[in-house]
Order: C-alpha cells, then sequence, then structure tokens
C-alpha cells in the first residue's frame, strides 16, 4: 500500500465542489472542514454507520439552515479554557 504523505492531501467541498485551501496555504483560519455523518445515531455504536465529508467552512455556514457555525468554538480546540 502506498504511504500517505498528510502533508500533501487535497481535499473537495461537498457543497459547492471546489478545492478547499488550507489555512497554512492562504484559505480560512478553519479551513478544511470535516463534516462527519453517523447513521442510525440513537442505536448502538456496532450498528452505525460513519462517513466523512470536507468543505469550506463558508459553504457549511451558508449551507446550515437551522444550525449556526460557532466559529469561537472551533477555533478554540487548542486553546486552553
Amino acid at each position: 500500500m502506498a504511504k500517505i504523505d498528510p502533508d500533501n492531501l487535497q481535499y473537495q467541498c461537498c457543497f459547492c465542489g471546489r478545492s478547499v485551501t488550507k489555512a497554512n496555504e492562504g484559505g480560512d483560519e478553519l479551513d478544511p472542514c470535516a463534516v462527519v455523518v453517523i447513521s442510525k445515531f440513537e442505536r448502538p455504536e456496532r450498528e452505525q454507520g460513519v462517513q466523512q465529508f470536507f468543505c469550506h467552512v463558508a459553504c457549511l455556514e451558508e449551507h446550515a439552515k437551522y444550525g449556526m457555525v460557532e466559529r469561537d468554538v472551533l477555533s478554540s480546540a487548542n486553546r486552553e479554557m
């Protein structure tokens, strides 16, 4: 199996279809984002399915109709609380 270099990964937005520019390459400070879908959420974990999609944080903000992206929460992941 080929060795994967995590620094060389590229992402495509599941909302707009464009490439997602990483923060360290001039993109939004929160990009790339991953949206994780868990099917059968109320069932035991062994019965659930999990799939991960990638996106621009701006596209997620634009398309999330009934939820709000809290940028301060997302950007505080590595800060001491």
